[in-house]
């Protein structure tokens, strides 16, 4: 066969798959996959030129067949003989734990390779926790306790270590300094702007 022959059969070949995005792609293995086959068949002899074109054929439909089943993947998968039949029987619907000849760990790794199943990276939560972000909130608090001693007093300390460090609330602190609870909203309110000016 020809060049313009061999474009021709992979363009009508490729044209029988629906996912046209691919046909340039499928168009480009079964040209490859029908050189191949002509290095092989050197030799022939002209009356075998009708088995010639059933090579090509063939060879360029597997070509095919292993590109969008197989290449296509996520997960590398070798092109043999079980990844051709797992591949087969998954896009037909097939049972696959009667797969005669395929192990049930290649049939287990070539299932998760031709699931296609991706997650984009982004998604992943990681899974150790990032310790950076701690050591960052305790470096800063560290700073701000060194800029508050020089600048608020002793009460002013209290006050920020229990609401701000030990979490307590108004109500606690104005039983404990015997002051009403906006007394201790002023006194925290002039702490910040302390704090603010000085940081």
């Amino acid at each position: 066969m020809s060049d313009q022959e061999i474009l021709k059969l992979c363009q009508t070949l490729a044209r029988k798959y629906k996912n046209q995005q691919e046909y340039d792609d499928l168009v480009s293995e079964g040209i490859v996959a029908c050189y191949e086959c002509r290095d092989e068949g050197k030799g022939y002899k002209k009356h075998q030129a009708h088995s010639e074109r059933v090579r090509y054929v063939g060879a360029a439909r597997r070509a095919m067949n292993d590109y969008i089943n197989i290449k296509t993947k996520a997960m590398s998968v070798p092109d043999t003989w079980p990844a051709r039949t797992v591949s087969h029987a998954m896009s037909t619907g097939e049972d696959l734990d009667r797969l005669d000849g395929v192990t049930s760990g290649t049939l287990k790794g070539l299932m998760d390779a031709m699931a296609n199943d991706t997650v984009n990276v982004e998604e992943l939560e990681i899974a150790t926790p990032d310790h950076a972000h701690a050591y960052e909130k305790l470096d800063y608090e560290s700073y701000v306790m060194s800029v508050a001693v020089t600048t608020l007093d002793k009460r002013e300390l209290h006050i920020l270590h229990q609401v701000y460090y030990k979490g307590r609330g108004q109500e606690e602190l104005s039983d404990e300094l015997e002051v009403s609870e906006a007394t201790i909203s002023r006194w925290k309110d002039n702490i910040l702007h302390k704090l603010r000016d000085a940081l």
